[in-house]
């Protein structure tokens, strides 16, 4: 594995914590949750889709640790699993979406240069077929 993607892995790890501390520290009444989706955002759009979900799944289970830590509660048991529940699939869904659509632009992209290419080699051969190979007039 190159250099640049472990550093741009661990980058990400660091950045999810980070948010999950700010998050505890910001109490559970104020939503971080947004936040959580830059580092999805980028890591879906340079990363693997197997890397896209651990740091989904990460997102999720460090919400969770921040929102237990800094006191949230819930009348039932089930509503917090539910809530973390959500929230990973949440992660996981927008990171697929964003990964999918960097993935369709590349595939885009790269349909546009074979599509140049034939045209250009369509070009070519036009032009040799202009010409009449008998008497060689156009």
């Amino acid at each position: 594995m190159k250099r640049s993607r472990i550093a741009l892995r661990t980058a990400l790890v660091i950045a999810v914590l980070a948010v999950g501390y700010v998050d505890y520290i910001t109490g559970y009444e104020f939503s971080m949750v947004l936040v959580y989706f830059l580092p999805i955002t980028i890591v879906a759009w340079y990363e693997s889709w197997q890397v896209v979900l651990g740091v989904s799944i990460l997102s999720g289970i460090v919400w969770y640790v921040s929102d237990t830590m800094s006191g949230s509660a819930h009348s039932r048991l089930f509503y917090r699993y539910w809530e973390g529940v959500v929230k990973v699939t949440t992660f996981v869904i927008v990171g697929r979406c964003i990964y999918r659509t960097k993935k369709a632009i590349r595939e885009k992209e790269a349909m546009e240069t074979e599509l140049r290419q034939v045209r250009e080699e369509a070009e070519r051969m036009r032009q040799q077929m202009a010409t009449c190979p008998e008497c060689n007039r156009k």
